[in-house]
């Protein structure tokens, strides 16, 4: 079994070689010069934001005026046979 030399070299070889890279690439100078060398990923400028609040809010940043009649339109269906004549047909065909 003759060269324990040898293996005691390699040995150490492979512990201080990844210690010394270590000591060499964890400092904030060396992770920065790497990061801004090898930009993998290119973000596109950010663009606008969406407007946010009410709808009188976002109305009066767009420069609309709010229309009086939709505030006193109803929802509500109108009565009696006329609503019923209106349901839609089912897309089921056998009647259900």
């Amino acid at each position: 079994m003759g060269k324990k030399g040898l293996e005691m070299f390699k040995f150490g070889v492979y512990l201080t070689i990844p210690v010394l890279t270590v000591m060499f690439f964890n400092t904030p100078e060396a992770i920065k010069a790497l990061i801004e060398k090898k930009q993998y990923i290119v973000y596109p400028p950010e663009g606008p934001r969406p407007i946010r609040g009410s709808k009188e809010e976002i109305g009066e940043f767009l420069g609309i005026k709010p229309n009086a009649d939709a505030n006193k339109r109803s929802t509500k269906p109108p009565a009696g046979d006329h609503a019923q004549a209106e349901k839609p047909k089912s897309w089921w065909r056998f009647g259900w």
